[in-house]
């Protein structure tokens, strides 16, 4: 533990040494206040010093300006002048020039007007002709197609005219049939009511106005298969002849009746598998 003489001297070098920093301090100051009254005196020195260059510099500065305009000023005059004479010559000159240019190009739009004229006259009359030998072939060909169309015509109405014939014989030789059948099965009938009547005896009935043809008893279970074979068979044929093919030359085909071969078809129409066009069927 420290003695009452030490840190008495301790002290004293304590208040010592912040006398002596103090008075240092004071120094420091006192030589800062002269080095920035000096600096502020150099300042004002070279603040005057530049507000004189300044105002020489100002002074040069305007008359070497004023110099530079007056000689901007005359050489722009003199380049108007210039400019101006270049101008009147080079007016006069495209004047001259455009003059020449309108004249030439007036001579070629004439030129270029004739030959168009000429050319449109030889054009119309090539047309002309042109149009003419057209419209004569044309006609022609609307001849020859006319011709072709009514030879058609006569051909498919004679054709028709056949196949309505061959139909009608074929609705009456049925009708026929119908009829007998119908006698004799009346007249069976009648022998079986035990009416006494003979065959020869029986009355004939009021005849058919309608030429269907009746099936006979026992062949109703017969017809379907043969009418699906047969319709399959139609099918296969009109499927291998792209042009189609009439109803006559499908019941020379098949050996088949017009009403056999026509309920053959019209089975198949009814499926949408076979189509007519004019006289022709074709598969669809």
């Amino acid at each position: 533990m420290p003695t009452r003489e030490e840190m008495q001297s301790l002290t004293q070098e304590i208040i010592g040494s912040h006398e002596a920093r103090t008075a240092g301090i004071a120094s420091l100051r006192k030589t800062t206040q002269d080095q920035l009254r000096e600096l502020d005196s150099a300042h004002q020195t070279m603040a005057q010093e530049l507000r004189v260059d300044l105002a020489k510099g100002r002074s040069d500065l305007t008359a070497s300006v004023i110099s530079q305009l007056s000689d901007l000023a005359n050489a722009h005059q003199q380049m108007a002048q210039e400019i101006r004479a270049d101008l009147a010559k080079g007016r006069s000159y495209l004047t001259a020039s455009v003059v020449s240019q309108l004249s030439d190009l007036a001579n070629a739009h004439q030129q270029m007007a004739q030959e168009i004229r000429a050319d449109l006259a030889k054009g119309r009359s090539d047309l002309t002709a042109s149009v003419v030998s057209q419209l004569s072939d044309l006609a022609n060909a609307h001849q020859q197609m006319a011709q072709e169309l009514r030879a058609d015509l006569a051909k498919g109405h004679s054709d028709l005219t056949d196949e309505v014939n061959a139909w009608m014989k074929e609705i009456a030789t049925a009708h026929a049939q119908i009829r007998e059948e119908w006698q004799n099965m009346a007249t069976v009938l009648q022998v079986k009511r035990g009416g006494g009547t003979t065959l020869a005896e029986a009355p004939e009935p009021a005849p058919v106005e309608k030429a269907t043809e009746v099936p006979k008893p026992g062949a109703t279970e017969e017809m379907a298969p043969q009418t699906f074979d047969l319709g399959g068979r139609v099918f296969d044929y009109l499927a291998n002849r792209p042009g189609g093919a009439k109803l006559a030359e499908m019941e020379q085909e098949f050996g088949l009746s017009r009403i056999e071969m026509a309920r053959a078809v019209r089975t198949l129409m009814d499926e949408d598998r076979v189509e007519k066009r004019d006289l022709l069927y074709s598969t669809v």
